[in-house]
């Protein structure tokens, strides 16, 4: 009967032993998984920021691409006057 009780309390202890290295590495994915959680946040939170920043550059060169056509249709119509200016001038 002692013997029985002995060899309950060495698997008591086991089983604790066995129990105490699961939680710590349930413990250990828990942390794994909320770091790359972080981690995901993070790159979302870069990638947003490099989209806003993204469409501000294509926004900037749009107004420059209107400019410059702005700046054309002004030239263009500066040069009609100049031509119609001339053709009278020596018609």
């Amino acid at each position: 009967m002692q013997e029985m009780l002995q060899q309950l309390k060495l698997e008591k202890e086991k089983t604790e032993v066995l129990l105490k290295e699961k939680d710590e590495m349930l413990k250990a994915k828990d942390d794994e998984i909320e770091m790359k959680g972080k981690e995901h946040e993070k790159m979302k939170s870069e990638f947003q920021k490099l989209e806003i920043e993204r469409l501000a550059q294509i926004e900037r060169a749009q107004r420059h691409v209107e400019s410059l056509y702005s700046d054309w249709d002004l030239l263009h119509q500066r040069q009609s006057r100049i031509l119609r200016q001339e053709t009278r001038r020596l018609g």
